[in-house]
């Protein structure tokens, strides 16, 4: 039951901290990929596992996520944080919530993304 209690306070500090008014449900990263219209410049949460880190790139953190879903030939997502993510470990099980954004091009080779979660926080 306190486990239970703690996870809920967490939950709620998570959507006090994004400015949320509430914690959206839960979407699967193929849901992201097939409603991205509809889910653009919303806050979405993804529960999976972390397959991937890249630290400290353009002052950010570029965290992979998969959660055993797909769609659109993708089966993960990348979520970007500040300062959030340090804790953070390739296997890690999360919680992911951040605002998913569309066709974000960063002006640099390699650098554009039709899909992508910015300004995220993470719950393990």
């Amino acid at each position: 039951m306190l486990k239970k209690i703690i996870h809920l306070c967490s939950a709620a500090l998570l959507v006090s901290s994004i400015g949320a008014t509430s914690l959206s449900a839960n979407e699967t990263i193929a849901e992201l990929y097939t409603k991205k219209s509809e889910l653009a410049g919303k806050t979405v949460t993804v529960k999976g596992t972390v397959i991937k880190i890249s630290r400290a790139i353009m002052k950010k953190d570029w965290i992979t996520i998969s959660d055993g879903t797909s769609a659109e030939d993708k089966n993960s997502i990348i979520f970007t944080a500040t300062k959030t993510a340090e804790s953070l470990s390739v296997g890690d099980k999360v919680t992911a919530t951040g605002v998913l954004e569309l066709d974000l091009d960063l002006g640099f080779p390699g650098y554009k993304y039709p899909v992508i979660v910015q300004s995220s926080k993470f719950m393990e």
